[in-house]
């Protein structure tokens, strides 16, 4: 069974919005561009028109940015979708990020396990990332990451 989440922040990091839900039995690459495509949905929603996109499946990147047609239809259908939507925003880039450097975006996934239904938390997020969500802001991972990477 599958859940997404995502973090929406300013440019100096603060938290925005972050969102979670469960999406049923699915595949992790899928459940990647949901997660995509729901964070696109919540930006434009908001109102947001300057966007730089992290995500942790780096190849997922590469298929939006270069629109390459690969994998199952769903996959496809959606990356379509995605391309349609993406110049409705002023500006946006999308960079990967490990999933180790957005511990917040990652929390809300694995959140989604337990919810019912979509939720979204906005100016300020549930207990169980606020931790994350002050962490990444600053930079900050765990030193056990850290020795991973050095």
């Amino acid at each position: 069974m599958g859940s997404i989440g995502g973090v929406v922040r300013n440019h100096k990091g603060d938290f925005l919005l972050g969102y979670s839900e469960p999406i049923g039995k699915t595949t992790s690459t899928i459940a990647e561009i949901a997660a995509f495509q729901r964070g696109l949905d919540l930006v434009l929603e908001n109102g947001l028109q300057n966007v730089w996109f992290e995500g942790d499946e780096k190849r997922l990147l590469e298929i939006i940015a270069n629109q390459i047609p690969v994998g199952p239809e769903e996959i496809q259908r959606r990356v379509k979708l995605i391309n349609l939507i993406l110049p409705e925003l002023n500006s946006y880039k999308m960079t990967h990020i490990y999933r180790e450097g957005n511990r917040t975006a990652d929390t809300f996934a694995r959140m989604g396990h337990k919810l019912n239904k979509p939720c979204i938390w906005r100016s300020r997020p549930p207990q169980e990332v606020l931790r994350h969500v002050q962490n990444d802001a600053k930079g900050i991972i765990n030193q056990r990451i850290r020795r991973r990477f050095n």
